[in-house]
């Protein structure tokens, strides 16, 4: 993805170092990230979304475009999260089902953590916005949460989990607060960093909800001389059930909106994003148009990021 710095837009993202350059993301470049090839896999996971975004059955990927306007009944909670992963980028370390993959371990192109200890990610800025009707035929962006990874125990906000997130094992993260605001982790060694923000109420904007977007900003701190470890970054969201059941529990707890692009995180700083919309039809062709509307036609959209820092016209 192509990525414009500030020589490019006047608008400057806050709360950042003077001295970092900071990039925005044009509107165009917003939906092609979402229909664009992932850069890289994640080492070590066989699902779905390894392979390409998807979106999952509240979405416009769905044909159940009725829950979308009919209030999703009792999933009326809604929380973003992402997931760091060390890159499946090398023939050696290519999972295969039933072929364990400990071997990998000491290979540094699949376990940054163990090859590059003093290499790690820098997260930041973790945001959530929706796109809802308020009158007829009058749609408006809106931004839900905002996650500073300031005011929280980091185990609250984040955990190492296994790669396929079997059985949901997961064990607790060596977070590091950086002084420019967010944290840094590393992942590898069969561990993926998945991380997520506050749990949301939704239930008194649901109805005519058209639309998510979800974005995260990523970069790779503490590298020396030609050192070269692969991350993989995605972002997405997931719904969860209003009636008190907000532990994880498969499908009886929450619900995957989608997962966006996996996309490598580099020295620079980069926006790893995911949207989803509801379409008429269930279509990729469907889904672009709808974001399209919403996010190339509809001022508010311009109007919401950049008031944020992060879109330029």
């Amino acid at each position: 993805m192509q990525v414009l710095f500030l020589n490019s837009c006047l608008s400057t993202p806050p709360n950042e170092p003077e001295t970092t350059n900071e990039l925005v993301l044009n509107l165009n470049e917003v939906i092609d990230d979402m229909f664009s090839s992932i850069e890289g896999t994640p080492h070590g996971s066989h699902h779905e979304f390894s392979l390409h975004p998807t979106f999952g059955q509240y979405t416009g990927g769905s044909s159940k475009t009725s829950d979308w306007k009919n209030g999703f009944d009792n999933w009326t909670d809604i929380r973003v999260w992402g997931q760091l992963y060390a890159s499946n980028h090398n023939n050696q370390c290519s999972p295969r089902y039933g072929v364990s993959t400990k071997n990998c371990v000491q290979h540094e192109l699949c376990s940054p953590n163990i090859n590059f200890p003093n290499i790690r990610v820098h997260l930041k800025d973790l945001e959530l916005y929706i796109y809802r009707e308020i009158s007829q035929n009058n749609y408006i962006w809106e931004r839900i949460d905002y996650v500073d990874f300031i005011d929280k125990n980091p185990n609250q906000f984040g955990c190492w989990y296994v790669e396929n997130f079997e059985n949901n094992k997961h064990m607790l993260n060596d977070v590091h607060f950086e002084p420019e605001g967010g944290i840094s982790t590393q992942a590898g060694s069969g561990w993926n960093f998945h991380f997520w923000g506050h749990t949301i109420n939704i239930e008194s904007k649901n109805v005519g909800l058209k639309g998510i977007f979800v974005v995260c900003k990523a970069r790779i701190i503490g590298v020396e001389g030609d050192q070269d470890p692969k991350y993989l970054l995605s972002v997405g969201s997931d719904y969860y059930r209003s009636d008190g059941r907000l532990e994880w529990g498969s499908s009886a707890t929450n619900l995957g909106v989608g997962c966006g692009r996996f996309k490598y995180v580099t020295e620079q700083w980069r926006y790893h994003t995911f949207f989803a919309f509801n379409a008429e039809a269930p279509t990729a062709f469907a889904i672009r148009e709808a974001a399209k509307e919403a996010i190339i036609k509809n001022p508010s959209f311009s109007e919401v990021l950049l008031k944020h820092g992060i879109i330029c016209e």
